[in-house]
């Protein structure tokens, strides 16, 4: 069946993920690059943080807080140390 949500943004997959051809871990079409390799963290976080002000018209900052707080809880990014 595949994953139910993406380790990278928590975006529901449907179970259609695309799996890291590197380590074989599954994640949305947004967050996997065209060489098949999950997007670097600045990326996902932008495209986050640009969906949070549009759809939820969030401030820049309002929003930053809210996807910095998701990311930290997503299995992709939790040996990060710098936020």
């Amino acid at each position: 069946m595949g994953k139910i949500s993406c380790d990278s943004c928590g975006k529901p997959m449907h179970g259609g993920g695309k799996k890291d051809q590197f380590t074989g871990n599954e994640y949305c079409e947004d967050c996997i690059g065209s060489e098949g390799r999950l997007k670097d963290y600045y990326v996902v976080k932008e495209k986050m943080v640009l969906f949070y002000m549009d759809k939820y018209d969030y401030p820049r900052s309002g929003a930053e807080q809210v996807v910095i707080g998701q990311l930290k809880m997503m299995p992709a990014w939790e040996k990060r140390t710098k936020w």
